[in-house]
């Protein structure tokens, strides 16, 4: 082989060598882009994530708050229904006793009556 063809032969390789690095220069900067797109879609997740957690960490708060509430109210009902019911006892409890003492009171007069009828015969 003469010199003019081993120059071209190393200048063949050199040429392919080159086109070669140049690819792989392409293709990993087309990897970095697509690992750099990827850590930005994994971030936008974990924001969703944390921003999704955060509106169940509050829908539980409200949730939580809502069930004390209805506790709350149910046990003031029926506190209230007991009041109602207990006064309301107390109040047939008080009329009976009245009505127990008129007619405890109009048997006695009866009993009076009665008894000054019997004393005058």
């Amino acid at each position: 082989m003469s010199k003019e063809e081993l120059v071209r032969k190393a200048w063949d390789v050199r040429d392919t060598a080159v086109k070669r690095k140049n690819s792989a220069e392409i293709e990993l900067a087309k990897e970095r882009i697509s690992g750099m797109q990827i850590n930005s879609q994994l971030l936008e997740a974990i924001q969703q994530k944390i921003e999704l957690s955060q509106q169940l960490e509050q829908w539980q708060v409200d949730m939580e708050q809502l069930l004390g509430e209805q506790m709350k109210e149910r046990l003031e009902g029926n506190v209230g229904r007991k009041r109602m019911s207990t006064s309301a006892m107390s109040t047939s409890s008080d009329v009976e006793s009245q009505l127990n003492n008129n007619n405890v009171a109009s048997s006695g007069r009866t009993s009076r009556i009665l008894s000054f009828f019997q004393r005058t015969s």
